[in-house]
């Protein structure tokens, strides 16, 4: 297994329902940090369960209807894989609530310290216990049709912790804030910018921004839509179709197209300025500085009638205009253009280019 981590505990007493988890004998084989290892989420530590060759005896407790597919391994040896996070024993109170992800990944955890933060959640997730109105004494395991990756991220959420130690993708992160609805919780009270998940999910805005812009928007995550914003300057708004447009809504779909609106009228007022007249000499007049005058107008038609918007930015504007002194025989014209030109990109910085709240 690498540098993963091992655990060991007897099957008897790891899966009694009478047995406190923070109790179990467990046996760290080494002290390496959460790792990725082959076929396993990055999430989930091995714990070796041993001491019986009839795993479903001892699990029918937790699963009075089912029996869980837990894998074998060679002998009598059985596997079940853990979270890393949130294993038996990672609270000091112990576990009353222990869920078993569609992954078969199993998770513990306190419901007095979730209760704390909504007492719906809870009920929220005993709808898929097994024992219908059984309560939490009686739930046992609770398979939860939700993949290992997203609820870690969930409950991560939940308790105010970071999930980016496990590396989360950004289609679980959208799943799983997504999720939280469905555990009577609303998003934008959970991801707020002084928690750990809005953090991990403002660091994937530059790549996916119109993914998080629209999750933002989906649940009204005001600073989470702004962040990511700033990155949808490029975006064609053409590709926005129904499903997305509705995704966003008709409040944040506004606002992202009044920000573009807004910086491609920006851009146009700042080009409009022709590079400034430098004192005629007897090489060059002012006929002559015409000449420039032309150049920069060229270089405006191809940028705004042209150009895609997307290519619009300071690398693109001086991609457009300094060749254009090559062109220019008197060193005070390209000085004069080259001095437009860094204006222009440094008025271009300072647009302002996020929505407007």
């Amino acid at each position: 297994m690498g540098s993963t981590s091992l655990f060991s505990a007897n099957l008897i007493n790891h899966f009694s329902p009478s047995h406190d988890p923070s109790s179990v004998d467990l046996h760290r084989r080494d002290t390496a940090p959460d790792v990725i290892a082959p076929a396993l989420l990055n999430s989930n530590h091995i714990f070796t369960l041993t001491g019986t060759s009839d795993i479903s005896e001892l699990a029918h407790d937790y699963y009075p209807s089912t029996t869980p597919n837990l894998g074998t391994n060679e002998g009598d040896v059985r596997i079940a894989s853990v979270s890393t996070s949130f294993y038996p024993g990672w609270q000091s109170s112990g576990s009353d609530l222990v869920i078993s992800s569609s992954d078969r990944v199993l998770f513990y955890f306190t419901s007095s310290t979730i209760n704390q933060v909504s007492s719906a959640i809870v009920p929220s997730i005993l709808r898929f216990s097994v024992v219908p109105g059984g309560g939490i004494e009686k739930a046992g395991i609770i398979p939860v049709p939700t993949s290992a990756a997203v609820l870690n991220i969930v409950f991560h959420t939940i308790y105010g912790t970071s999930c980016a130690q496990n590396f989360p993708s950004t289609d679980d992160l959208v799943r799983a804030v997504d999720a939280l609805p469905n555990l009577g919780v609303r998003a934008g009270a959970l991801v707020r910018p002084d928690t750990p998940t809005f953090s991990v999910l403002q660091s994937h805005a530059p790549v996916r921004p119109m993914d998080i812009y629209a999750l933002a928007a989906h649940h009204d995550i005001v600073e989470l839509a702004i962040a990511s914003s700033t990155h949808l300057l490029s975006f064609p708004l053409y590709k926005i179709g129904d499903e997305l447009s509705v995704r966003i809504g008709a409040t944040y779909l506004k606002r992202l197209f009044h920000l573009h609106m807004r910086w491609k009228d920006s851009v146009k007022y700042l080009l409009q300025k022709i590079p400034p007249l430098h004192s005629p000499r007897r090489s060059c007049g002012f006929e002559d500085q015409e000449k420039v005058a032309r150049m920069w107008a060229l270089g405006t038609t191809l940028i705004i009638g042209e150009l895609d918007w997307s290519e619009i930015s300071p690398r693109g504007i001086k991609n457009v205009y300094e060749p254009l002194s090559d062109n220019l025989p008197c060193s005070d014209c390209q000085e004069m253009l080259k001095k437009r030109i860094q204006e222009v990109v440094t008025e271009l910085v300072a647009i302002k280019t996020m929505i407007e709240v």
